[in-house]
């Protein structure tokens, strides 16, 4: 009686583990993946103001952050990877190769990684097709190393246009 007592408690216990797994394994692959964040962070002197947008990673994503930085510096388009860091290239260890794809052709092109091997730069030139790209309503692939994803123009514009205000 006692045992059968205990087992039942058990099966209950793990029975709301799995189903807590469960939820959070759904929630984390929701619509919400791709959605434009924005953050504006004051200084204490204006020189230090910054705006970012940036794009989660997600389900969509697989682990890749898309982020847009303004300061007074200008702008810069940078990926984080949440995991592994990105392998370094071989003919170059402070950079990596970055593959995008647009709707009518693709390239790859070297960008800055940054120590720790997860934070790259994206040069400025790719940094200007792809928010073109994203503005006109394109998405755009990008892969890096074991990280790739779609990265869909929902709402991009508006999002863009309050981070250059």
């Amino acid at each position: 009686m006692v045992m059968a007592i205990a087992t039942t408690k058990i099966d209950t216990y793990w029975k709301g583990v799995l189903a807590a797994l469960f939820l959070i394994l759904l929630s984390s692959c929701s619509s919400c993946c791709q959605v434009w964040h924005f953050e504006n962070t004051l200084g204490t002197l204006p020189t230090y103001n910054s705006s970012r947008i940036y794009l989660c990673p997600g389900c969509e994503t697989n682990g890749l952050e898309l982020e847009l930085v303004r300061t007074t510096c200008g702008l810069n388009l940078y990926i984080n990877v949440f995991g592994l860091e990105v392998p370094a290239d071989c003919n170059d260890p402070e950079t990596t190769q970055v593959y995008v794809s647009f709707r009518e052709y693709s390239y790859t092109f070297p960008a800055f990684r940054f120590v720790g091997g997860q934070r790259l730069l994206i040069p400025a030139d790719a940094r200007d097709e792809i928010i073109s790209w994203l503005m006109a309503g394109q998405s755009v692939y990008l892969r890096v190393g074991r990280y790739d994803g779609d990265i869909m123009p929902d709402k991009f514009g508006q999002v863009f246009e309050r981070l250059l205000k």
